[in-house]
């Protein structure tokens, strides 16, 4: 079992996204609760159609990477400390 780091972020609309920066997932939804769900089933079928394929799944980054990453990015940097 892997556990990737997402960031939770609010659009402008107000829909909740959650991204996984190793994958380049993305996944919404108009509650943390939907999102968070959402996230689980794409993040899960990205995988899934990967090794379907014969792509190597990426190792996670690890939680100081990622913030790092976040930090780096002037849109993923908001809220970030």
């Amino acid at each position: 079992r892997k556990l990737y780091p997402a960031y939770i972020h609010r659009s402008p609309s107000g829909t909740i996204g959650v991204s996984f920066a190793d994958l380049a997932v993305m996944a919404g939804g108009d509650t943390v609760e939907q999102a968070v769900e959402s996230a689980i089933a794409v993040l899960a079928a990205h995988i899934d159609t990967m090794l379907e394929e014969g792509i190597a799944v990426p190792e996670p980054s690890t939680v100081d990477a990622a913030m790092a990453a976040a930090n780096a990015d002037p849109e993923m940097s908001e809220g970030f400390e």
